[in-house]
């Protein structure tokens, strides 16, 4: 009978730290998951402040802008207004201001 509930105690304890394996697997997927997502959406932020500064060099107005790009005048304000107070910002930098 002791021989069983050995058995049967080493079988838990592996069977314990399979599951929190698997466990500790999830959780980073879902971590990968999430910074791919927003690593996209960051990307296509960058791209629309790209444009936005590209129209701006041509002198468009925001509303203008907006309607060009399909996008809500206040963010289209918002990327105008940073890019007047840091010039010398990239679209990435400017993305970083805009999502905090």
């Amino acid at each position: 009978m002791d021989e069983m509930t050995m058995d049967f105690e080493a079988y838990f304890r592996e069977t314990k730290a399979i599951m929190a394996e698997l466990e500790r697997a999830d959780r980073q997927r879902e971590w990968l998951e999430q910074g791919i997502e927003r690593g996209m959406e960051r990307g296509e932020l960058c791209k629309v402040i790209k444009q936005v500064l590209k129209n701006m060099k041509k002198g468009k107005p925001i509303s203008e802008i907006a309607e060009i790009l399909d996008e809500d005048e206040t963010v289209i304000r918002q990327i105008f207004i940073c890019h007047e107070e840091h010039p010398e910002w990239t679209a990435d930098q400017i993305a970083t201001r805009i999502r905090n």
